[in-house]
């Protein structure tokens, strides 16, 4: 057996009413676990799937029990008992397993397990007992069907539980069988005998009886015939009545006869006597009221009713009363008489009833018993499973067909239990996309695979209400109350946007298309489940009416700024949510670089005009607002450079007029150097030529001095050696 380690001594206590669930292969591999399974046991699902399901084991559980859980599930049974498993960091919890084979076709797939909470006392009880497996100390003691029982006593039970219900039943029928020959022969012959009693009295007594309660009614039903008739004397009525009374006259004579037959001669002058008191009534009274009704004289019938039939109707009454009398003492003297029979042969048929009755109720009672607690039980666990509890242990403590009913039902608790916590909690998850659904703006639809819509979420109707009076314009036969169930393709105004959306989709698809005059973005993707199979489509209705409005006018609004127009402005009305949001933002940044150029205008006109005091006032942000530092600054500096030129102007023309005045000095002078420069002129001319005289002087030298070798320069003097 494999030893997991280490362990702790904390325990994980489950949560109440939690269900953990998982599936293996026939070796006993995980093949699927639940969330709760994986957050209880503390491993991860990755580290459980493909794992062999003794993972969690505990080491304290005893070998015994999982031998006994392989032996059930071998044979076919579930198999239900108290676990201890372990954590991932060694911690122990405790469940109640319930194991179940699971098959497909007559061949074993694997196995499936249900656990639950198991109460405080189980625990303890199990913790106790399985320390006596562990210890080998279970001197007696067995773990069969998941429960711990000594074997001898299962061993004694087993004798009469493991008989099959038809080796019970029919023991108890040739039991029952013999006894029902021996009393039915008793019986026959006090039935012969109280039948042919039976029928004396009902010939003689209650059949007169009945015949004659029978004249009497239609006697009586009679005069009410004829008080109809005068009520309500239309000819249609008066002729129905006097039918019927021909009718009921006619019954009333062979009554009559078959009385006055049957009766001894005793009895018949009273029944005379009642049948003449009646033909004076039909004759004296009956019969004129009839003529009258016929003859359609109303007073003459009134007249009839009132001074005949009653006062011949109260001899008739006398002799009822006599007769009903007469017959009922003569019937209780013939009940009297068959009863004081009857009592001989009950005691007679009691006393050989009652000797088989005691054996019979000895074994049917030791069957009936067991039988109607296993069959309580059954339905007991039948009723919670049809509530939805699958918590409960079903106890299986027969060997017989019951035993195999609670064997299925525990399967079947199970199987069922596993799919409808898997089913619910998909429905939960469904629940929460529902809700989530129905919580988002946009507006969403799902169709089946046939194209039929499924659902629509909240938003989804508000649009198709919005859209409904003209949708009806144009299709008398739409109704957003009645759309689920129905094609939507059947409403689109494009005939080939309907056998697109109809067909089949493989991938995502986008629609546009103008529905109720609005400009509508559908966008549609396929739904397949785990299988692969096509289940239907999912749609995002998107209207775009407002959107595209907007795009029209940032389009118009953008190409005027472009062309230098900032003056256009997109319209705020009609406009809701994120659509008012950017038409308020753009206009909102038209007018501020309207502003912005605005003061940037009147700033440049001021300059250009030579005012420089102007500058721009309005706060700005960002790059505007740099601007405006800039040109406050640009506006600055120019007054500072243009004060810096005006005075470096003045300082000019300071220094211009002292100039302008050492010119005139200076131009005098320059007048008398110029007369002086004349006389120098002509000076410099006699010494021109003076110069010219020493230069031929001088070059007459210099070929003289080319002849003599004894002439040296030195220091610019001419000296002889």
């Amino acid at each position: 057996m494999r030893i997991n380690m280490p362990v702790t001594s904390n325990e994980y206590i489950m949560p109440d009413h939690e269900m953990l669930v998982s599936k293996t292969d026939v070796k006993g591999v995980i093949t699927y676990c639940d969330k709760e399974f994986v957050a209880v046991s503390g491993y991860g699902e990755d580290e459980l799937l493909g794992q062999p399901h003794n993972l969690i084991r505990h080491p304290d559980m005893p070998t015994q029990a999982f031998e006994d859980m392989w032996r059930e599930l071998k044979a076919g049974k579930p198999w239900t008992g108290h676990v201890k498993n372990r954590r991932k960091n060694g911690d122990f919890y405790w469940v109640l397993a319930n194991v179940t084979p699971i098959s497909e076709g007559g061949h074993l797939m694997g196995y499936m397990s249900v656990r639950t909470k198991p109460s405080r006392d189980d625990v303890v009880a199990c913790e106790s007992a399985y320390r006596l497996f562990r210890e080998g100390q279970a001197k007696g003691l067995a773990i069969k069907a998941g429960k711990v029982v000594k074997e001898g006593r299962l061993t004694r039970l087993n004798f009469w539980k493991n008989w099959s219900i038809r080796t019970r039943l029919l023991g108890l029928l040739g039991f029952l069988s013999v006894l029902l020959v021996g009393v039915g022969g008793l019986g026959l012959y006090g039935l012969q005998t109280t039948v042919a009693a039976m029928d004396e009295t009902f010939e003689h007594e209650v059949v007169p009886i009945a015949k004659l309660n029978n004249a009497t009614w239609l006697a009586q039903r009679n005069r009410v015939i004829i008080l109809d008739a005068i009520v309500n004397p239309s000819p249609e009525n008066i002729q129905k009545r006097v039918a019927e009374y021909a009718s009921n006259q006619a019954q009333v004579a062979e009554i009559k006869g078959s009385i006055l037959q049957s009766l001894p001669e005793v009895d018949k002058p009273a029944a005379e006597g009642l049948f003449a008191a009646y033909d004076e009534l039909s004759k004296g009274g009956y019969d004129p009221a009839i003529e009258a009704l016929r003859g359609n004289n109303i007073k003459e019938a009134i007249r009839v009713a009132k001074e005949q039939i009653s006062p011949l109707n109260e001899p008739v009454k006398t002799y009822v009363t006599y007769l009903t009398g007469f017959f009922t003492v003569s019937a209780e003297a013939a009940y009297l008489e068959k009863e004081k029979q009857y009592e001989e042969i009950r005691t007679i048929s009691i006393t050989a009833v009652s000797m088989g009755v005691v054996l019979a109720l000895t074994f049917g009672l030791l069957l009936l018993g067991g039988l109607l607690r296993s069959l309580r039980v059954a339905g007991k666990h039948s009723d919670e499973i049809a509530q939805g509890i699958y918590g409960t242990e079903i106890a299986i403590e027969r060997e017989d067909e019951v035993g195999a009913v609670l064997q299925s039902m525990r399967v079947m608790q199970i199987r069922q239990g596993v799919e409808m916590t898997v089913a619910r909690r998909r429905a939960e998850e469904s629940l929460r996309i529902k809700i989530a659904l129905d919580s988002v703006s946009s507006n969403v639809t799902v169709s089946d695979k046939d194209n039929a819509l499924i659902y629509m979420n909240r938003a989804g109707k508000r649009m198709f209400e919005t859209m409904e009076p003209q949708l009806r314009a144009k299709f008398s036969n739409f109704s957003s109350g009645k759309l689920i169930g129905g094609k939507l393709s059947e409403f689109f105004e494009d005939e080939a946007l309907k056998v697109a959306y109809r067909a089949k989709l493989d991938s995502n698809r986008i629609f546009d298309t103008i529905m109720a005059g609005r400009i509508m973005r559908l966008e549609t993707n396929p739904v397949y489940d785990e299988s692969g199979e096509y289940l239907g489509r999912v749609t995002q209705w998107e209207d775009r009416t407002l959107e595209v409005a907007v795009e029209h006018e940032i389009e118009r609004i953008v190409s005027s700024a472009v062309k230098g127009n900032l003056a256009d402005r997109i319209g705020i009305e009609g406009k809701e949510g994120f659509f008012r949001q950017v038409a308020m933002g753009i206009n909102s940044l038209l007018d501020t670089n309207a502003a912005v150029m605005d003061d940037a205008g009147r700033m440049l006109e001021a300059l250009a005009q030579g005012d420089l005091t102007e500058s721009i006032r309005n706060e700005y942000e960002g790059t505007f607002g740099r601007l405006k530092d800039n040109a406050n600054a640009t506006a600055a500096q120019l007054t500072e450079i243009i004060s810096r030129i005006k005075e470096a102007a003045e300082t000019i023309n300071t220094a211009s007029k002292e100039i302008a005045t050492g010119n005139t000095d200076l131009s005098q002078r320059t007048e008398e150097q110029a007369s002086s420069l004349e006389e120098t002129a002509s000076s410099m001319e006699q010494l021109t030529s003076t110069v010219k005289q020493n230069a031929d002087n001088a070059r007459q030298a210099n070929q003289l001095a080319a002849g003599a070798s004894d002439i040296a320069v030195r220091g610019g003097e001419v000296v002889g050696q």
